[in-house]
């Protein structure tokens, strides 16, 4: 590894301390290491710096491992956190685990620390990637909702395995006078405006070649000779992901104009 890497070493016997250090420094290269013995002390290297990995004896003279734990989950909780320990029975072990512990090694086994190290940080990589992906897909879909809220084209999303109508913006339902429940769940041809979108009958979207849905929306004349839309077309091909599959359709009016009951 290029950079530095931060280990907070919780142990106190200086001899044990250096077993661990020259493991971690054989795997990861450059490390600078700080290691402290009580409460105290490591929650000061927390405060002061963030380490990039921590290892703890299970059980020292005035502080334990699982207590580190638990103040490292509170601080830190994307930082891996491994037990180094003299001896573990399974009970404890599986109690390590279940606390939030990434891995443990027996002082014995100390040159298993390495794979250890690496399995913890390249877990690490990947839980931190996947938390970045969640932000910006949230960030994303914020961004869409308020394009959405304040579009001034009507727009309908429908689920592209049924056909139903998912949602619908502020806009279509002023330009139409429907409310959103009376959009909801239904198809585009059980609502008035929409009646001729498509007849009952017709086959299904996921019907169709390749699961493809289209929707096609013809010009729609009010008795006040208002034209409320021009007609067009919007066909889709739904994601892989059968749970949030959509198409969206968007209207745009050439004026609005009331409601018509059909």
């Amino acid at each position: 590894m290029g950079e530095t890497v931060n280990v907070l070493v919780v142990e106190d016997l200086p001899s044990d301390a250096e077993l661990t250090e020259r493991e971690i420094r054989r795997t990861l290269g450059a490390c600078e290491f700080r290691r402290v013995e009580t409460r105290e002390a490591y929650l000061a290297a927390l405060d002061a710096c963030c380490p990039a990995l921590i290892v703890s004896d299970f059980k020292l003279p005035h502080f334990d491992g699982l207590s580190a734990l638990r103040l490292a989950l509170e601080h830190c909780p994307d930082v891996p956190f491994i037990i180094v320990t003299g001896s573990m029975n399974e009970d404890t072990a599986v109690e390590c685990m279940k606390a939030g512990a990434w891995d443990y090694v027996i002082k014995e086994h100390i040159k298993r620390l390495g794979q250890a190290v690496e399995s913890a940080l390249a877990r690490q990589r990947v839980l931190l990637g996947n938390k970045r992906a969640e932000h910006a897909l949230e960030a994303s879909k914020t961004r869409y909702r308020r394009l959405f809220e304040a579009a001034r084209d009507g727009i309908l999303i429908l689920d592209a395995d049924t056909g139903r109508i998912v949602d619908v913006n502020p806009f279509l339902m002023e330009l139409t006078g429907y409310s959103r429940g009376e959009f909801l769940e239904k198809h585009l041809w059980e609502i008035g405006p929409f009646k001729d979108t498509q007849p009952p009958g017709s086959p299904s979207p996921s019907c169709r070649p390749e699961n493809t849905f289209t929707t096609r929306i013809f010009r729609f004349e009010p008795v006040t000779d208002v034209k409320l839309m021009s007609s067009l077309s919007a066909t889709s091909t739904p994601s892989t992901a059968k749970t949030s599959s959509s198409a969206t359709s968007v209207i745009s009016p050439h004026a609005s104009g009331p409601r018509q009951n059909a």
